[in-house]
């Protein structure tokens, strides 16, 4: 590539500041695009002399990806393949946003598909057992949300009385935070528990925290650090041994309801928008023995 010189560093944050634009989470530029490029391309380059994005031709984008790929963790082993690829991916997307600014093509590096990664998921009695080992109502109705609707901890403390509705005999908990509004089915008698929990109006959060603020004397929203605490703790008491968070409740709905036999598209009008890498990937899990099982279902319902 030929372009004017410029900064790198400077290049870097244009950059970053262009993703904003279109709609990057700053989350996502922070840990992913921003580290990458910031703590790993950024010192890599100024140890190689190099000042510019322009002057990152084809050898040098293969020099830094080999970099990448030999480096290991401090203790020695070697970096995740999703690392390696995350990182490899930043570079290859600052130099196809720099030869797309100046009208010219640029180099790029082959990106290795990371292997799919092992997700925990919990089987139905574990989730029993948890509901069960709960000391407390609040926390009860916590885990049998999650486990039935999948719903992310962050959509799960925003909940308030208001969001709580029923049209006839179907009930719904409306849910409008990172995916978008949208109303998730839950029981007549999660529903009931719910109204239950729900203390004061109809703009103040379900859950609350079990202790009350010693100045103000009100019990404090529960935060998503508050779920997380709880639910590790109440898998150590009840004796499940893989680590247990809210998001594996996330991914043990979704493979549940793929494994009841409900359709993608269901499956993803429930948990919302943000979830369809998530169901394919469980999608894509499913074995011959699910199909089989799956199979065997549909015929025995049907000879009944």
């Amino acid at each position: 590539m030929t372009a004017p010189r410029n900064d790198l560093a400077t290049e870097i944050e244009d950059y970053l500041v262009y993703c904003r634009s279109q709609g990057v989470k700053p989350s996502t530029i922070k840990h992913s695009y921003g580290y990458s490029l910031r703590a790993v391309l950024l010192p890599w380059c100024r140890r190689e002399g190099i000042t510019s994005v322009a002057d990152i031709d084809q050898p040098t984008l293969e020099r830094f990806a080999a970099d990448v790929r030999a480096r290991t963790t401090r203790g020695g082993s070697a970096l995740a393949e999703n690392t390696v690829w995350t990182y490899q991916k930043a570079a290859n997307q600052l130099v196809k946003w720099y030869a797309e600014l100046h009208h010219t093509t640029g180099p790029k590096v082959t990106l290795r598909k990371p292997p799919g990664r092992k997700v925990t998921t919990l089987e139905r009695d574990q989730i029993a057992l948890l509901e069960r080992t709960a000391d407390t109502e609040r926390d009860r109705v916590i885990v049998r949300l999650l486990a039935d609707t999948g719903m992310r901890p962050g959509e799960l403390v925003s909940i308030t009385k208001g969001d709580l509705r029923h049209v006839g005999r179907r009930h719904y908990v409306r849910i409008g935070e990172k995916s978008g509004e949208r109303d998730a089915p839950i029981t007549s008698d999660m529903y009931a528990r719910l109204r239950a929990l729900a203390r004061g109006g109809d703009d103040e959060p379900i859950f609350v925290g079990l202790r009350r603020d010693r100045r103000t004397g009100q019990r404090e929203p529960l935060t998503v650090a508050g779920v997380r605490q709880m639910i590790g703790a109440l898998a150590v008491n009840a004796g499940v041994r893989s680590t247990v968070n809210p998001y594996v409740f996330r991914h043990t709905a979704c493979r549940w309801l793929l494994m009841s036999g409900q359709s993608t598209i269901m499956v993803e009008k429930i948990l919302g928008q943000g979830s369809e890498a998530m169901i394919r990937e469980h999608y894509n899990d499913l074995g011959s023995g699910d199909a089989h099982d799956r199979l065997m279902q549909v015929l025995r319902a049907e000879r009944a």
